[in-house]
């Protein structure tokens, strides 16, 4: 997929006042909305779509829920394959992570929708891994 079609519906800013680290002005006085990439300095990753108003707040029947795409700075180095389901990817991030925080953060990644909650099942109460077909063995 193109990356504009993967941004498509995302915030984009232009920043005014570049800190020294990202959560300089964190309360977003340092930028401006706009709608032109070629102005843009940064991605957010809430989406501004009107689908995403669909979706109601249990707790406040009066709110839309905000909704998001998973939009990271990835602080080590990363490998994306692609899988043999099209559109499907394997992730790796080459950073040692203690078990019980993986499976947290793997329950966590199942609970939004970004990987289905069979696969983090299976890993966390049977295999104790998680575990992704080599890139030439196919389905």
């Amino acid at each position: 997929m193109h990356f504009l079609d993967v941004i498509k519906g995302l915030r984009l800013y232009k920043v005014n006042t570049w800190g020294a680290d990202s959560g300089n002005m964190a309360d977003g006085t340092d930028r401006e909305r706009t709608t032109n990439i070629r102005e843009a300095d940064v991605l957010s990753s809430l989406v501004d779509s009107t689908d995403s108003n669909n979706v109601i707040d249990i707790n406040d029947w009066n709110r839309p829920v905000r909704m998001h795409k998973l939009v990271i700075d990835i602080d080590h180095e990363t490998t994306l394959i692609d899988s043999s389901t099209p559109g499907h990817h394997h992730l790796i991030v080459n950073h040692e992570i203690p078990e019980h925080k993986y499976f947290n953060l793997i329950s966590a990644l199942a609970d939004a929708g970004i990987i289905e909650q069979g696969y983090a099942t299976v890993s966390i109460d049977l295999r104790k891994e998680t575990q992704v077909r080599l890139p030439w063995i196919h389905k």
